[in-house]
């Protein structure tokens, strides 16, 4: 018994927080889900004045680049672009994804600054540009880490250089990244740093003389590190970003995976989103996965990080599956009563039958709400506009709690009386006013004057007998009175009769008590005289 009972306390309890819960936002259907980045951005409605817009315009940065990158600069080749400014950067990831995709979108695709990884200042300075407040600073102190950290793994390289500089300087740090080769001797731990001709006559002096050799026993062959100012340009950008990822998002190292499963599980498209719409939101959340943090242990470093599977694209299978699970139940039952497979469908035909389901839903919809209008418009009758609503049809209801209206009558000019005294679907006269009202404007004005004619004559039939009810009402009144008084009269005469005779006794009783005491007085005086 103990058991059941604390397993129907356990499931009250549960019930009691699933009613509790709140709703889930459109664009999501699993509860308490808190996703990187929504489906569906809620959006406040906010009443602005033209003064609030003109300063919003006035606080969004403007970057101005060349509209045509294969034209010179020129006063006819300058295009504007407006950027929301960026205010912090402690968790404000969707934010900062947001702007940097369309940094890439809009200037570095455009002009080539995404085409190799050595520029990466230029990328980081259009970046810094939307920075204002605290982020500009804390964008400052992220990069300054990140060139500490990167001089610290390259310091082989940066001995020949002074580490100071490096850290500090811009400038220098830029110039010592860029270098093409470095080369290591991971065993000597010497640095020689040559060019790439130098390079490559080493490389082939060391087969010669290594062939002249041939069966001679040599000494085991050190592997010597390579690193190109790519290598390193990508090393110092995965630093940043991943210092920015630790202060923009909460549990950075699980956000990739929450972002992917969300993706692929935990979206369902609302009914007001059509599915081009939805579609287009997808490919916009794919491509900002470029900037959301890497898979990465909870104390690893920018370096550690899973960078090879954060850059991997989404296959077909994995986009063509979160397009149908996003999808409404009557759309997916559809798709898997077709002869073909959905997951074998092309993108064109793959649009086409959600063209086609997407117009029956709406078609239904439609016919839905018609028929929900034309119930409410039955039942939920409302005054013209300019006319005082009137509290005898408020307060007049029927049974079932819906006020009495009837919309011929009313449009025939029916008084008030007649309109709510019954609905419309109830109205005896519904066929003689539909053929009165669809006329001419002389037939109905005909039609009124012959109600009122009938009406008026309905009215002194009516008073009269309204009339002759009051006289009757009087004289029942009055007879009722009478009986009344009648009655009471009775009463008064039987009190005072009863009231007579119980005087009559009592007297009765006192003279006979009086007259018994003088008897006994006599008696005793005669017996007195007889002894004397």
């Amino acid at each position: 018994m103990s058991k059941t009972s604390s397993s129907s306390s356990a499931r009250s309890a549960t019930d009691r927080k699933t009613k509790n819960v709140k709703k889930t936002r459109t664009g999501e259907n699993k509860v308490r889900s808190e996703p990187p980045i929504r489906f569906v951005v809620a959006k406040v409605k906010k009443t602005e004045d033209d003064d609030d817009k003109k300063k919003k315009e006035d606080d969004l940065v403007e970057i101005k680049v060349r509209e045509d990158p294969s034209l010179p600069d020129s006063k006819t080749n300058i295009l504007t672009l407006k950027f929301k400014p960026i205010e912090t950067l402690l968790m404000n990831g969707p934010l900062i994804a947001q702007q940097f995709l369309r940094l890439k979108q809009e200037i570095f695709v455009p002009h080539g600054e995404n085409a190799t990884p050595k520029k990466v200042d230029k990328r980081f300075k259009h970046f810094k540009r939307l920075l204002i407040k605290e982020a500009r600073s804390e964008f400052e102190e992220i990069l300054t880490d990140a060139r500490k950290d990167l001089v610290e793994v390259h310091g082989y390289t940066a001995k020949r250089h002074n580490q100071e500089v490096l850290e500090y300087s811009e400038t220098e740090f830029y110039n010592w990244l860029k270098k093409d080769t470095e080369f290591k001797d991971s065993a000597k731990k010497n640095v020689v740093v040559v060019s790439e001709e130098d390079a490559e006559e080493k490389k082939t002096d060391s087969d010669s003389s290594s062939s002249e050799e041939g069966s001679e026993e040599t000494s085991p062959s050190v592997e010597a590190e390579w690193y190109t100012g790519d290598q390193k340009c990508v090393d110092f950008e995965h630093l940043v970003m991943f210092k920015m990822h630790q202060s923009a998002w909460d549990s950075h190292q699980d956000v990739y995976e929450d972002h992917i499963n969300y993706l692929m599980n935990d979206v369902v498209k609302p009914f007001t989103m059509d599915v081009k719409t939805m579609n287009q939101r997808f490919k916009e959340l794919r491509k900002l996965t470029e900037y959301i943090p890497p898979p990465s242990k909870r104390d690893g470093s920018g370096l550690d990080a899973n960078w090879e599977r954060h850059g991997e694209e989404f296959t077909f299978d994995q986009i063509r599956k979160m397009q149908f699970n996003a999808l409404p139940i009557n759309f997916k039952k559809s798709l898997s009563m077709l002869e073909e497979d959905w997951k074998t469908l092309t993108n064109q035909k793959w649009m086409h039958y959600l063209l086609r389901f997407e117009k029956n839903d709406v078609e239904e919809r439609s016919e839905q709400d018609a028929v929900r209008a034309k119930l409410k418009k039955e039942h939920d009758h409302k005054e013209p506009k300019g006319k005082v609503p009137s509290k005898k049809r408020e307060t007049k209801r029927s049974f079932q709690g819906v006020a009495r209206f009837c919309q011929m009558c009313k449009n025939a000019g029916m008084p008030e009386v007649k309109y709510t005294s019954h609905n419309t679907d109830k109205c005896s006269n519904k066929g003689k006013y539909e053929t009165n009202l669809s006329g001419s404007q002389g037939r109905r004005e005909e039609a009124r004057k012959s109600y009122d004619k009938d009406h008026k004559r309905e009215n002194r039939m009516l008073g009269k007998a309204n009339k002759l009810l009051q006289a009757e009402v009087f004289k029942l009144k009055k007879r009722a009175k009478k009986d009344k008084q009648e009655l009471h009269s009775r009463d008064r005469k039987k009190k005072s009769k009863k009231r007579k005779v119980s005087m009559q006794r009592y007297s009765a009783l006192s003279d006979s008590s009086s007259s018994s005491p003088s008897s006994d007085s006599s008696v005793s005086s005669k017996g007195s005289t007889d002894t004397d």
